[in-house]
Protein backbone atom coordinates (compact mmCIF):
# COMPACT_ATOMS: atom_id res chain seq x y z
CA UNK A 1 0.00 0.00 0.00
CA UNK A 2 1.36 3.42 -0.95
CA UNK A 3 1.08 5.89 1.92
CA UNK A 4 -0.03 9.46 1.32
CA UNK A 5 2.62 12.10 1.88
CA UNK A 6 1.73 13.61 5.25
CA UNK A 7 2.32 17.29 5.94
CA UNK A 8 0.53 18.13 9.15
CA UNK A 9 -2.93 17.13 7.98
CA UNK A 10 -6.00 15.42 9.33
CA UNK A 11 -6.64 11.91 8.02
CA UNK A 12 -9.40 9.35 7.94
CA UNK A 13 -8.15 5.76 8.32
CA UNK A 14 -10.73 3.05 7.65
CA UNK A 15 -10.02 -0.39 9.10
CA UNK A 16 -11.91 -3.63 8.51
CA UNK A 17 -13.99 -4.87 11.41
CA UNK A 18 -14.19 -3.15 14.69
CA UNK A 19 -14.26 -1.93 17.25
CA UNK A 20 -10.61 -0.88 17.32
CA UNK A 21 -8.79 -2.15 20.44
CA UNK A 22 -8.51 0.47 23.17
CA UNK A 23 -4.72 0.16 23.26
CA UNK A 24 -4.54 1.74 19.80
CA UNK A 25 -6.49 4.78 20.89
CA UNK A 26 -4.47 5.04 24.12
CA UNK A 27 -1.14 4.76 22.30
CA UNK A 28 -1.70 7.54 19.80
CA UNK A 29 -2.60 11.15 20.53
CA UNK A 30 -5.54 12.89 18.92
CA UNK A 31 -7.28 9.81 17.47
CA UNK A 32 -11.06 9.57 17.42
CA UNK A 33 -13.03 6.49 16.36
CA UNK A 34 -16.33 6.26 14.53
CA UNK A 35 -17.87 2.81 14.22
CA UNK A 36 -19.53 2.21 10.85
CA UNK A 37 -20.13 -1.55 10.67
CA UNK A 38 -18.57 -3.58 9.15
CA UNK A 39 -15.63 -1.19 9.56
CA UNK A 40 -14.31 1.45 11.91
CA UNK A 41 -13.04 4.87 10.92
CA UNK A 42 -10.22 6.57 12.80
CA UNK A 43 -9.74 10.32 12.52
CA UNK A 44 -6.30 11.63 13.42
CA UNK A 45 -3.84 14.46 12.87
CA UNK A 46 -0.49 13.41 11.42
CA UNK A 47 2.46 15.78 11.31
CA UNK A 48 4.78 14.02 8.87
CA UNK A 49 5.55 10.86 6.88
CA UNK A 50 7.40 9.24 9.79
CA UNK A 51 4.39 9.66 12.09
CA UNK A 52 2.09 8.22 9.40
CA UNK A 53 4.35 5.20 8.94
CA UNK A 54 4.47 4.62 12.70
CA UNK A 55 0.69 4.81 12.95
CA UNK A 56 0.23 2.37 10.05
CA UNK A 57 2.76 -0.03 11.60
CA UNK A 58 0.99 0.20 14.97
CA UNK A 59 -2.41 -0.54 13.42
CA UNK A 60 -0.97 -3.48 11.46
CA UNK A 61 0.80 -4.83 14.56
CA UNK A 62 -2.60 -5.03 16.26
CA UNK A 63 -3.77 -7.30 13.44
CA UNK A 64 -6.16 -4.77 11.89
CA UNK A 65 -6.57 -4.55 8.13
CA UNK A 66 -6.29 -1.00 6.77
CA UNK A 67 -8.88 -0.56 4.03
CA UNK A 68 -8.31 3.10 3.14
CA UNK A 69 -6.37 6.20 4.16
CA UNK A 70 -7.70 9.59 3.06
CA UNK A 71 -6.53 13.10 3.82
CA UNK A 72 -9.37 15.29 5.07
CA UNK A 73 -9.75 18.75 3.54
CA UNK A 74 -8.20 21.47 5.65
CA UNK A 75 -8.76 25.23 5.54
CA UNK A 76 -6.12 25.74 2.81
CA UNK A 77 -7.75 23.00 0.67
CA UNK A 78 -11.11 24.75 0.93
CA UNK A 79 -9.54 28.08 -0.06
CA UNK A 80 -8.00 26.40 -3.13
CA UNK A 81 -11.45 25.09 -4.14
CA UNK A 82 -12.95 28.59 -3.77
CA UNK A 83 -10.22 30.07 -5.97
CA UNK A 84 -10.67 27.44 -8.69
CA UNK A 85 -14.42 27.98 -8.79
CA UNK A 86 -15.27 24.42 -7.72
Amino acid sequence: MRLPVATGKDYEIRVAGGPVPGELLEGVTDVRELKEPPSSVLFCHVEDQAEMQGLVAHISMLGLEIVDIRPLPGPSDLEDEDLSGS
